[in-house]
């Protein structure tokens, strides 16, 4: 069966799965097709109840054909400094940690991902991403700094790859 992944209200992928997968299952095939590790993944159904893993518990038990699954990071302890999550078009995400906070300018983010997902710099395109806040925009170099632009800790950024530039 079919089921949605929401990466951090920035992205949905499809798993497949079957009905008598385990959610640690379920967490590899995300972890397979994002990179992120199956300990920081916290699964929750549509009505915000977390999806726990259990060794009897089968995915059929739990979900339905076709669900969407919201993807959040689950962390041992939690990040006082500022952080951003970059996802990109195949839902990887990567978490950027500037030590400049959200002063870090447009084109030194830029930079840093380029080093992270070994793309070109000039190829990234950033959007800033918060469906809490209705927010979906584009992040340009005519902003100084990521303060300018509205991010704050935690804040999701897309990176859209310019197809013309990926290698």
């Amino acid at each position: 069966m079919q089921v949605f992944v929401n990466l951090l209200n920035a992205k949905k992928i499809v798993v497949e799965v079957q009905p008598l997968d385990t959610v640690e299952i379920l967490k590899n095939t995300i972890s397979q097709a994002t990179g992120l590790p199956l300990a920081v993944q916290s699964l929750h159904s549509q009505n915000g109840a977390e999806i726990e893993n259990g060794r009897r518990i089968y995915l059929g038990d739990l979900i339905k054909p076709n669900t969407l699954i919201n993807l959040t990071y689950k962390q041992d302890k939690p990040i006082t400094s500022f952080y951003i999550n970059a996802v990109t078009g195949t839902g990887r995400i990567v978490t950027v940690i500037p030590e400049e906070g959200n002063s870090l300018s447009i084109n030194n983010l830029r930079s840093r991902l380029s080093t992270l997902l070994d793309l070109p710099a000039d190829s990234l395109f950033l959007r800033l991403v918060d469906l809490s806040r209705f927010v979906n925009k584009g992040l340009v170099t005519l902003f100084n700094s990521l303060e300018e632009c509205g991010v704050s800790s935690g804040s999701v950024l897309y990176v859209q790859i310019h197809p013309w530039k990926e290698k």
